[in-house]
């Protein structure tokens, strides 16, 4: 028996030292459980988005302004989105900045937002610019990241097409 105890004892050690490394490189799961890159928060959203394009030939969507903490970051946002649902080759991104009826646009859904309208209002502006499709959303500040939630509807039927929530690191959006 005493024969068996080395042998278990230098199988064991590299077991043991193995997790030991681990517990300490491993990153702790009590920093900010589930965040993503803001790269990688667009291209899942990007892709997502396209997933619900229906039709022959490419969707003509409209991109309204990102609401975030910082009027840099919201334009970042709001330019990045609409250059990567163009990039997709799914997509004819119209000009957000076409003028007054984008404005519009963009003050409708901030103020959809906040839960005081109607999808129906935001995808009927959509309509009205020549859009099939209206994405928009927010970046909110929490205590160590910054959650995305974008949002997609359908301008004919004012239906919520799909609804994309991340949660970013604040360095990924400049803010600390």
């Amino acid at each position: 028996m005493s024969n068996l105890f080395p042998a278990a004892k230098s199988l064991l050690l590299p077991i043991a030292i193995a997790l030991a490394a681990h517990a300490v490189c491993a990153p702790s799961a009590k920093s900010a459980p589930g965040l993503v890159s803001l790269d990688a928060a667009l291209t899942a959203a990007v892709s997502d988005i396209a997933s619900k394009a229906q039709g022959a030939g490419k969707l003509e969507i409209a991109v309204s302004q990102i609401d975030a903490p910082a009027p840099a970051v919201s334009e970042f946002l709001t330019g990045e989105l609409s250059a990567r649902l163009f990039a997709s080759g799914k997509f004819v991104v119209l000009e957000r900045r076409a003028g007054a009826a984008q404005d519009a646009v963009s003050a409708e859904h901030s103020f959809q937002m906040s839960g005081s309208v109607s999808d129906s209002s935001i995808a009927g502006l959509g309509g009205y610019l020549g859009a099939k499709m209206v994405v928009g959303g927010a970046l909110v500040r929490f205590a160590g990241f910054c959650q995305l939630r974008l949002q997609a509807y359908d301008v004919s039927t004012a239906q919520v097409l799909t609804q994309y929530t991340a949660r970013i690191p604040l360095r990924d959006v400049g803010l600390r």
